[in-house]
């Protein structure tokens, strides 16, 4: 409850929060737009007088320099007479803050004249650049009133503005040509740098003319949606130009002043929550203290771990109910040290059965095998048999010891071989072939006899030469894995998973050989756990693969 009551405070205070910021951030976007606004309407009026007395002073400057007066009499005016011209035009505009790089005429008679001021471009060279096919298909739409001026941006040249001129003749104002300049576009920068904010102008047919560098390529369209989310944006025509201004506030920009107080505020409400939850905390300490260990000790009893007794504070009621956890606890580790020892008896007592059930088997048909040779064969034979079997009863009889190491147990396979081919007349031949830090691991007893038995006895019944048992054994991360193959007749696959399952079938149960097989599988999962084990893989006519996986760094016992 105390943990709710604090969560519920903490969820009301981020609540109230919010709610105040969207109020101050709606009213302040509702201010900014009309600031914006009336910002944009008086720079408006301001780039229309600045432009009109800009084209005014421009006309005047034409007429000064007379550079079109060579379209009333062609012979007697020369290029470089017209060029000087040129020059003088573009010195006197300068001495006005008025950079012109670029000076093109195009007379009535459809000649061109082109300047520019590092005069290095090649002849024709100009005939490339945007403004010049701009004027070669809009020449007679461009103006549409005596003297007017038009001014265009190209994206070819984008730090130029250029200014076309209707030229007229004083006198009977008649049509002598058209005036292109090229000034930089930092006299459209500097005339509205009082803006405060971000602004684009758009000439009369809603193209671009000039933006500023922060909004670089979002608004080159003047149909860009003005409901846009990142910006604040509004709109003025300029009347008489018939361009638009736009003015342009980044949101996050603007609303960052409320955003540093509401974090401010935030943070100063977090560290109050935080002192009270600390004092509140202390003082519910001694009240839910033993309740604390009750409720953990529960719980790693749920999770199957064994609890400590609880050293619990005196002076409420719940230290009586921890007395009597303690006297629980107890009183269940007492029970389950009893029933640990008698599952353990019990194993053993399996464990040893199994091991004993092998035996027996083996040695009657060790001894039967001796009463045959010492009918058939002469008596040094039967010593050397007798002398083989007294060093595998030696291993498999002496000793308390469940695991040996892998070393001792090849050992024991080879005698074990080496006697049925003595019985046999070397009918088998072997390969044993294991790694060097492989055969220090131990292993259980008597682990890999009884699979060699039934190789011998099963796979070989019917093979009477080239019988072949290969033994591999080798450490991988940690496990260690001794693989044992055969070139029997083998079995059927699913006979062969049946004889490692927990239910034989008919037909193995039958033949009582395959009893050493399945003890080796319950032998293993006894020591080490289900996580171990052996897997057979073989089929009619195949032959058979045992894979035994163990653990490689258990310690003998």
């Amino acid at each position: 409850m105390f943990l709710t009551g604090l969560l519920l405070l903490l969820i009301m205070i981020i609540s109230v929060d919010s709610v105040i910021y969207w109020i101050y951030r709606r009213d302040m976007e509702k201010n900014t737009a009309s600031s914006l606004k009336s910002g944009v309407t008086v720079l408006s009026e301001y780039i229309q007088k600045s432009i009109e007395n800009f084209n005014t002073v421009n006309i005047s400057k034409i007429r000064s320099s007379r550079i079109m007066d060579y379209s009333r009499n062609m012979t007697e005016t020369t290029e470089f007479v017209v060029r000087r011209k040129i020059r003088i035009f573009a010195g006197i505009s300068s001495v006005n803050d008025i950079d012109v790089s670029e000076v093109y005429i195009r007379d009535n008679a459809g000649n061109e004249i082109y300047w520019d001021e590092d005069e290095d471009i090649a002849d024709n060279d100009y005939k490339v650049k945007d403004f010049h096919n701009y004027i070669e298909k809009n020449e007679k739409q461009i103006f549409k009133r005596f003297g007017a001026s038009v001014w265009r941006y190209f994206s070819d040249s984008p730090d130029k503005i250029y200014v076309m001129t209707d030229v007229r003749n004083e006198n009977d104002l008649s049509h002598e040509g058209l005036v292109c300049i090229a000034i930089d576009r930092h006299y459209l920068e500097n005339m509205t740098k009082n803006f405060d904010g971000n602004k684009v102008l758009y000439d009369e047919c809603g193209n671009l003319l000039y933006y500023d560098e922060e909004v670089s390529g979002l608004f080159e369209i003047k149909d860009t949606a003005l409901d846009n989310e990142d910006y604040i944006i509004s709109d003025h025509d300029v009347d008489k130009l018939k361009w638009t201004v736009r003015g342009i506030i980044s949101r996050d920009e603007e609303l960052n002043s409320a955003k540093k107080l509401v974090r401010t505020v935030l943070l100063t409400e977090i560290a109050a929550f935080s002192c009270v939850m600390i004092i509140m905390f202390f003082v519910m300490g001694n009240i839910t203290y033993n309740i604390k260990l009750l409720v953990e000790s529960f719980r790693r009893i749920d999770s199957g771990e064994n609890p400590d007794r609880i050293s619990y504070k005196s002076g409420n009621e719940i230290a009586y109910v921890c007395e009597e956890f303690n006297q629980m606890i107890t009183k269940l580790k007492r029970n389950a040290e009893d029933l640990a020892l008698n599952n353990t008896l019990r194993e053993r007592a399996e464990y040893n059965a199994l091991i004993a059930q092998m035996n027996p088997h083996f040695l009657y048909n060790v001894l039967e095998s001796i009463q045959s040779m010492a009918l058939l064969n002469s008596q040094n034979e039967i010593v050397e048999v007798i002398q083989k079997l007294s060093s595998l009863l030696r291993v498999s009889l002496s000793g308390n010891s469940v695991e040996i190491r892998l070393e001792e147990e090849l050992n024991y396979v080879r005698q074990y071989i080496d006697l049925q081919n003595l019985i046999t007349s070397k009918r088998y031949s072997y390969d044993i072939s294991a790694d060097d830090d492989s055969l220090s691991c131990p292993v259980p007893k008597l682990i890999l006899q009884p699979i060699i038995e039934n190789s011998i006895k099963h796979g070989f019944r019917d093979i009477l030469n080239d019988a072949v048992i290969v033994i591999t054994a080798f450490i991988r991360q940690d496990e260690l894995h001794i693989i044992i193959c055969d070139n029997g007749t083998g079995m059927e696959q699913s006979l062969a998973d049946k004889l490692l399952a927990e239910e034989e079938p008919y037909e193995i149960k039958r033949d009582r050989a395959h009893i050493g097989i399945k003890s080796i599988q319950k032998r293993i999962s006894m020591l080490y756990g289900d996580s171990y084990g052996m897997k057979i893989e073989t089929g009619i006519s195949e032959g058979m693969t045992v894979k035994i996986v163990l653990p490689s760094g258990k310690e003998g016992s």
